[in-house]
């Protein structure tokens, strides 16, 4: 289930509407992705993640929009972020007496 959106960008007239298709959508990665695959939607291999931050799938649409359906919330994947960074730093300081 979406637990928030990080952003998105569209002209819409019901945004609640929409915003409870995008809900709707996400809630089941594999359903959707096999969904995506049924309709001969072009999709695009995903990138590189760190860990905790999710997963998405990445697909245009009949228009070429391209859409990413996104499994995890902004606030676990700037977490996930924030550990790589910290873990990062930490390990820098570890090497330090090398030097």
């Amino acid at each position: 289930m979406i637990e928030g959106i990080s952003h998105i960008t569209f002209i819409e007239r019901d945004l609640e509407k929409t915003t409870k298709l995008f809900k709707s959508l996400i809630s089941e990665v594999e359903y959707y992705l096999n969904k995506i695959k049924e309709l001969n939607l072009e999709l695009k291999p995903p990138r590189e993640r760190v860990p905790g931050e999710g997963y998405s799938i990445y697909f245009y649409d009949y228009d070429n929009n391209l859409f990413e359906l996104h499994t995890e919330t902004l606030e676990k994947r700037l977490e996930s972020y924030s550990n790589i960074n910290n873990f990062n730093e930490k390990m820098k300081g570890d090497l330090s007496w090398k030097n």
